[in-house]
């Protein structure tokens, strides 16, 4: 009987994902302006809003504070099939900043996702000698439970890896701009 029902589940869910396989999102480029100007446009939940397309985050609810650390927003991921309504947190700010040798070091903002569901987006700003910038948005998710799992893999990841790499084209947009939505 249990072989029945492991090939019935081979067939619905097209295989197991493999246990090695990370659920995570990320994604990197380089972008045409310094870090401080990709931080300006994250350092806001206006600026989150921004960059992020339509058919991945919305419902956007801002809180009180929409900028700084203990910023908090309300919206919905919604890549490929996955929904989630989730309340977003600003909780990291490092700004981009140069030592007193000329060293540049690199920015960081993580926007927490709280509840069961929830998850942490850590976007790292690197500069670079050219004067650009590496950017990567990590999405540390844990993954869903069997049976979902396989599916996950293979509808909601390759989504949202898309979706990750849309916002930071937009997100080089809106610096090479010098936007900030929401204010300084």
């Amino acid at each position: 009987m249990a072989g029945l029902w492991m090939s019935v589940c081979m067939l619905l869910f097209g295989g197991f994902a493999s246990a090695n396989e990370s659920s995570d999102v990320v994604a990197r480029a380089t972008i045409p302006t310094g870090p401080e100007a990709a931080f300006a446009v994250l350092s806001g939940l206006e600026g989150h809003r921004a960059i992020w397309p339509a058919n991945c985050a919305t419902d956007w609810e801002m809180g009180n504070k929409t900028r700084g650390p203990g910023a908090a927003a309300t919206l919905r991921w919604v890549p490929g099939p996955m929904r989630r309504k989730l309340t977003g947190v600003l909780v990291r700010l490092d700004s981009p900043s140069v030592r007193a040798d000329g060293a540049r070091l690199q920015g960081r903002v993580d926007l927490d996702h709280e509840g069961r569901k929830g998850f942490t987006m850590t976007w790292t700003l690197i500069p670079t000698a050219a004067g650009t910038t590496d950017v990567e948005v990590h999405t540390w998710i844990n993954p869903p439970p069997f049976p979902a799992r396989r599916a996950y893999s293979r509808k909601v990841q390759p989504e949202w890896q898309a979706c990750h790499e849309r916002a930071i084209q937009n997100l080089a947009d809106l610096a090479s701009r010098g936007g900030s939505p929401g204010g300084p």
